[in-house]
């Protein structure tokens, strides 16, 4: 394809923009419209056929990334000052051509420094990969979680036909680990460094997903208190693990009485100390996909649970909540919603979760899952200002 001048002066100037506009690093929104106009300044100038290369080098990155943390080898350079690379070796008990070569790809990523003749140090790149940032067990989880099964994927659709998957057994996560009959928890359960780097690397991922600040809780607040709702469950958290979304809309909304509040997950979740904030919550072990123990509570609260399966599986676990709900009962599903066309972040995580039987969704998407549930969106709320994908979907029952 003839490289365009149009084009290139086009994203040149969009890149110019996004620099004359940013005010802070600790903007994400500003640094990442950054990246998105020098990555499309970039994709203006390259070459198509010259791109598998740069998918080539990407590879090599990931791969030499993996390997250096398997090895601990980030961990054994100094942080304030380099070591030379026969240290290196030596303390892994490697060859030291082996570490050459691999530290040859980090330094010429930039991911490391290299300093003639023979010394190498971090970089803030770098330092993430140490095994004491959290951001390690999230490389670890990535490679665990995706590039596994990612490699395994043709072989899988050879097997079961070219269909997303149904179930939560017979996924491509498990039939790349040679258990496809097991569901993604069950083989977790089973390798307990797995788990603790999965626990890990998804504490950092939750850290960054907020519960609050989307949903106005102080009209539900308002209604609780109206007669003949004084009896009623205020808030079921439906697998709300650990109780963090219920102590943030405490947080939020300090008029919200935790003693009418419900959390809901399986036992092994509920076992131990629960969070600060959760005095007088009641607590119920459930399995979602079986039953709903508590009727007609005013909100059926579901946070990041439905994009881990299919459709219909999704559908059926609210078609279990609507046969609990009163008739003005609402059930609010945070939840992303993909746009269409989806950005790379997004389908990355979509193609992650078919991985894992589950799905990414577009409104489209959402719509048609709730409905078959018996249910219409009635609203959908994002932080103020926000173009995240994240939101709360409300949704209350058709009739109404």
């Amino acid at each position: 394809m003839a490289l365009s001048k149009e084009e290139l002066n086009a994203a040149t100037t969009q890149l110019n923009a996004a620099v004359e506009a940013f005010n802070s690093s600790s903007d994400d929104a500003n640094r990442q419209s950054i990246v998105s106009a020098a990555e499309r300044l970039l994709l203006c100038a390259r070459d198509p056929n010259t791109m598998w290369m740069e998918d080539a080098i990407t590879m090599t990155r990931l791969g030499t990334i993996h390997l250096f943390q398997t090895w601990g080898a980030f961990a054994l350079i100094p942080k304030d000052s380099p070591i030379s690379i026969p240290d290196l070796a030596s303390q892994l008990s490697a060859d030291l051509s082996l570490v050459e070569r691999t530290v040859g790809v980090l330094t010429s990523l930039s991911i490391l420094t290299f300093q003639p003749p023979n010394l190498v140090s971090h970089t803030p790149r770098s330092l993430t990969l140490l095994p004491s940032n959290p951001l390690c067990d999230l490389y670890h989880i990535m490679w665990d979680n995706a590039m596994v099964p990612f490699f395994h994927l043709p072989a899988y659709f050879s097997a079961y036909g070219r269909k997303e998957p149904q179930s939560t057994n017979h996924i491509p996560a498990t039939f790349a680990r040679a258990c496809p009959e097991k569901a993604f928890y069950e083989y977790l359960a089973s390798d307990p460094e797995y788990f603790r780097r999965f626990t890990a690397g998804m504490a950092v991922v939750e850290s960054h997903v907020p519960a609050s600040g989307m949903y106005d809780f102080s009209k539900v607040i308002e209604e609780s208190k109206k007669e003949g709702n004084e009896g009623r469950v205020v808030l079921v958290d439906v697998g709300g693990g650990k109780g963090q979304a219920l102590v943030a809309f405490k947080e939020e909304f300090p008029g919200l009485e935790m003693g009418r509040c419900v959390l809901e997950d399986r036992k092994e979740v509920l076992e131990g100390k629960g969070l600060e904030g959760l005095e007088g919550v009641r607590r119920e072990v459930v399995d979602f996909h079986e039953g709903q123990p508590v009727k007609g509570a005013m909100v059926y609260f579901m946070r990041r649970c439905l994009h881990n399966y299919s459709d219909e599986l999704a559908t059926n676990i609210l078609r279990i909540l609507v046969e609990a709900m009163a008739e003005d009962s609402k059930i609010l599903i945070q939840e992303d919603v993909q746009s269409v066309p989806p950005s790379a972040a997004e389908a990355f995580l979509d193609i992650l979760m078919m991985a894992y039987g589950g799905k990414q969704r577009s409104l489209q998407c959402w719509e048609k899952v709730v409905q078959g549930a018996g249910l219409r969106i009635s609203g959908m709320f994002k932080r103020p200002g926000s173009t995240e994908a994240l939101s709360v979907i409300e949704c209350v029952k058709e009739a109404l």
